[in-house]
């Protein structure tokens, strides 16, 4: 069965919370590196592979570059797991 956009956003918004040491409730479509300050390039790193490990996938190079915000995040990974 395919997840919904909200279960993949909050599971999206807890690997965040998780990696970037900041409360999930803080975490919207629009967060981003350039809205949050320790979303670094090694922390990108990070995300890209607690998210691979989380939803059993691999993240193409190009992929991981186009994960902007948590919502890009959230619907690149609903294209992925459709």
């Amino acid at each position: 069965m395919k997840p919904t956009e909200k279960e993949v956003f909050d599971q999206v918004a807890a690997i965040l919370s998780d990696v970037l040491d900041i409360p999930t409730e803080a975490i919207t479509r629009e967060t981003s590196p350039d809205t949050t300050d320790s979303w670094d390039s090694i922390r990108h790193l990070n995300v890209v592979m607690a998210i691979e490990e989380e939803f059993s996938i691999v993240l193409t190079p190009e992929e991981q570059i186009e994960m902007l915000s948590a919502g890009l995040i959230a619907d690149l990974l609903l294209d992925k797991l459709s």
